[in-house]
């Protein structure tokens, strides 16, 4: 004979915790159903090529890989690729300068010149950390030239991040990779080591990261996906990503990670792990100038998601030819969104357009999607 279980037959206490817990369950796996949805179909619209991981309270929802991770020989993306996450890597470099600040090694005030001993004073003296880390140094933006030939930090700075400003640093925003290179290389100048070594020690390690590593022209990196940029002379065609120096990106781009990993970063700065609370709200905060966006390492900003009026969140974006990225926190109701790509097809500096996967993703987080269209 079959009893049919009753959650009236338990202790208040557990029965509540039992139902809460049920409930919780059906909303998780309700949301999965609808993020493999709205991503599989993304993906086939968009031949979107990938791996897309969508979490709540460091659990994952929902996670995936989609295209190929090598045309030429038709490899599959997986949840488990490894891609260059670009411009995410400044994220790492200003948790790192966090680090030297909340060690009462470095302050934000600190002039480049009084930190580089080598770099011309009289621009230098005009610089500071804070200037770098929130894209105000006033540096000429490199061309793109800079990243053909790999160079040293040393020379890349000597340059291409060493000349003439642009404009007087503190006063305008530009966003410029030289900015991040010379963080770099003040975190090498205060730690007598190499930013991989750092980046090793105060970052990787401490929040159990297995798949990030800093990428080299000569490095073997295992399940590294190849990068597909469009080609600009035939429209819609994807191209092999041309020859460029990686290393040369640096502290500013040159990170490879897998959306796993990402999210073990992004539950590490939930806690003390890496910073402390207000180095934390610190590396958060926007400077509170003309761009009331930008933080350190970061864009933080609220914005309406649907009927919502007003939802927080921290980003930061990456894109370097085929490759893209987007990492997204969501921190008053912990959740996150992380889209690697390597094809020019995916775009990730989108804002609020309902056609993109990252806004689709936001709205079905929030129980905001538009319902179909009547039959």
């Amino acid at each position: 004979m079959f009893r049919v279980f009753s959650l009236h037959l338990l202790p208040l206490g557990l029965a509540a915790a039992l139902a809460l817990s049920l409930a919780t369950t059906l909303r998780a796996t309700v949301a999965t159903a609808e993020l493999r949805a709205i991503t599989e179909r993304y993906a086939a619209a968009n031949d979107f090529s990938g791996a897309v991981l969508v979490a709540e309270n460091g659990h994952v929802l929902y996670s995936a890989g989609f295209g190929l991770a090598n045309r030429e020989w038709s490899v599959r993306n997986t949840a488990d690729t490894r891609f260059r996450i670009c411009s995410i890597t400044k994220s790492f470099t200003a948790v790192l300068v966090l680090q030297l600040v909340q060690s009462g090694r470095l302050t934000l005030d600190r002039t480049v010149a009084s930190l580089l001993s080598d770099y011309p004073a009289a621009i230098g003296q005009k610089i500071t950390v804070h200037d770098l880390l929130v894209h105000r140094s006033g540096l000429s933006v490199p061309p793109d030239s800079a990243y053909v030939a790999p160079l040293s930090s040393n020379e890349f700075i000597h340059r291409y991040a060493s000349g003439a400003l642009a404009t007087s640093p503190g006063t305008a925003f530009a966003y410029n990779n030289a900015d991040y290179v010379l963080l770099g290389a003040i975190i090498e100048k205060l730690t007598g080591r190499t930013y991989a070594e750092v980046l090793r020690e105060k970052i990787l390690l401490p929040a159990g990261l297995t798949e990030t590593t800093l990428l080299t022209e000569e490095a073997i990196v295992p399940r590294l996906a190849y990068g597909y940029p469009l080609d600009d002379t035939h429209a819609g065609q994807l191209q092999r990503d041309p020859p460029y120096a990686i290393t040369n990106f640096g502290p500013a781009g040159a990170l490879t990670s897998t959306v796993a990993d990402l999210l073990r970063y992004d539950d590490a700065l939930y806690t003390d792990t890496l910073l402390d609370a207000r180095h934390r709200e610190l590396l958060f905060t926007a400077s509170g100038r003309a761009e009331n966006y930008v933080a350190y390492g970061h864009w933080v900003f609220d914005r309406p998601v649907g009927a919502l009026k007003s939802v927080h969140m921290i980003e930061r974006r990456g894109n370097i030819y085929g490759f893209a990225g987007v990492f997204l926190r969501c921190p008053a109701e912990h959740r996150t969104i992380i889209i690697l790509a390597n094809t020019g097809r995916f775009n990730p500096d989108t804002f609020m357009d309902p056609t993109s996967l990252k806004e689709q993703l936001i709205l079905a987080l929030y129980g905001q999607l538009p319902p179909p269209p009547a039959p």
